[in-house]
């Protein structure tokens, strides 16, 4: 994790932002905790996509996807709260403690099949 910059947020809805756990071209994701201490990972919407109606409308589209799996399995992280129709559109999952998979593979090279297919949750033979 990273620490907040001075242009990141301190809240995201009712949550208390503490570091940056990363980015990319549409979003930024922030580890924050609730009131009750829960850990979280808040995807937030650029400020440069909010304002686009198509990109809203993307971004709904995968807040309800992720609502429909998530939690379902061992390998997906549960939706906790969401806001699509705020200035800054975001959704907050529980936080999973572990690498990203960029730094995994940085780290270690490429994953083996076999380990790929438990990523996914393939049922693999014994």
């Amino acid at each position: 994790m990273d620490e907040l910059l001075e242009s990141d947020p301190r809240r995201i809805g009712p949550y208390e932002v503490i570091g940056r756990l990363g980015g990319g071209g549409m979003g930024e994701v922030f580890y924050a905790r609730s009131r009750a201490g829960h850990e979280l990972a808040v995807k937030v919407v650029r400020a440069e996509h909010a304002a686009d109606r198509t990109f809203r409308a993307r971004f709904r589209h995968e807040v309800r996807a992720a609502q429909s799996v998530g939690g379902t399995g061992t390998h997906t992280a549960r939706v906790l709260d969401a806001d699509t129709e705020c200035e800054r559109p975001w959704m907050a999952t529980e936080f999973v403690d572990g690498p990203n998979l960029r730094d995994a593979v940085l780290d270690h090279g490429a994953l083996s099949e076999r380990l790929v297919l438990r990523l996914a949750a393939v049922d693999l033979p014994e």
